[in-house]
């Protein structure tokens, strides 16, 4: 597989979404068995859509095409080191490996924010006591949906 050919194809995406000025610096291309299956481009701020990535946007394209929430052996190529949402929806898609052409140390650099510092260092806490509380709150049947999952 040319893996140089498809981080390419994403770092094109990218420079188009920039210069059409649609979004921030980042493309992606899902590929499978050779074949492109999904891409996409950074939306968030045309679909008004914090999640609109390019790599989720490119992971969704390829679960639309193929009709799955799966993507078995498919490998992501990313203009830019994926932040944790992204990495995360990689993992739950079964994402077999991710290329990137620009880590975040390099995007940084140049400028580009680091927001995710914080992220991390948040992460360490309890989670009561991050920047974004999270509480838990057991009701009635808290439980209940998972039991009738495991049961399907």
């Amino acid at each position: 597989m040319d893996h140089r050919h498809w981080l390419q194809q994403a770092v094109q995406l990218a420079i188009d979404n920039v210069t059409r000025g649609h979004g921030g610096p980042f493309g992606a291309v899902v590929v499978r068995e050779g074949e492109m299956i999904g891409q996409g481009v950074n939306e968030s701020a045309q679909l008004h859509d914090p999640t609109a990535h390019a790599e989720i946007q490119a992971i969704r394209q390829a679960c639309r095409h193929l009709a799955t929430s799966t993507l078995d052996g498919a490998i992501l190529y990313a203009s830019g080191e994926p932040c944790p949402m992204c990495l995360a929806a990689a993992y739950w898609a079964n994402i077999r490996a991710i290329y990137v052409a620009c880590p975040k140390a390099e995007a940084v650099k140049i400028g580009y924010p680091d927001k995710l510092a914080a992220f991390f260092a948040d992460l360490k806490k309890v989670p009561e006591a991050r920047s974004i509380p999270v509480y838990t709150l057991m009701v009635d049947g808290y439980l209940e949906p998972f039991e009738r999952w495991k049961k399907r």
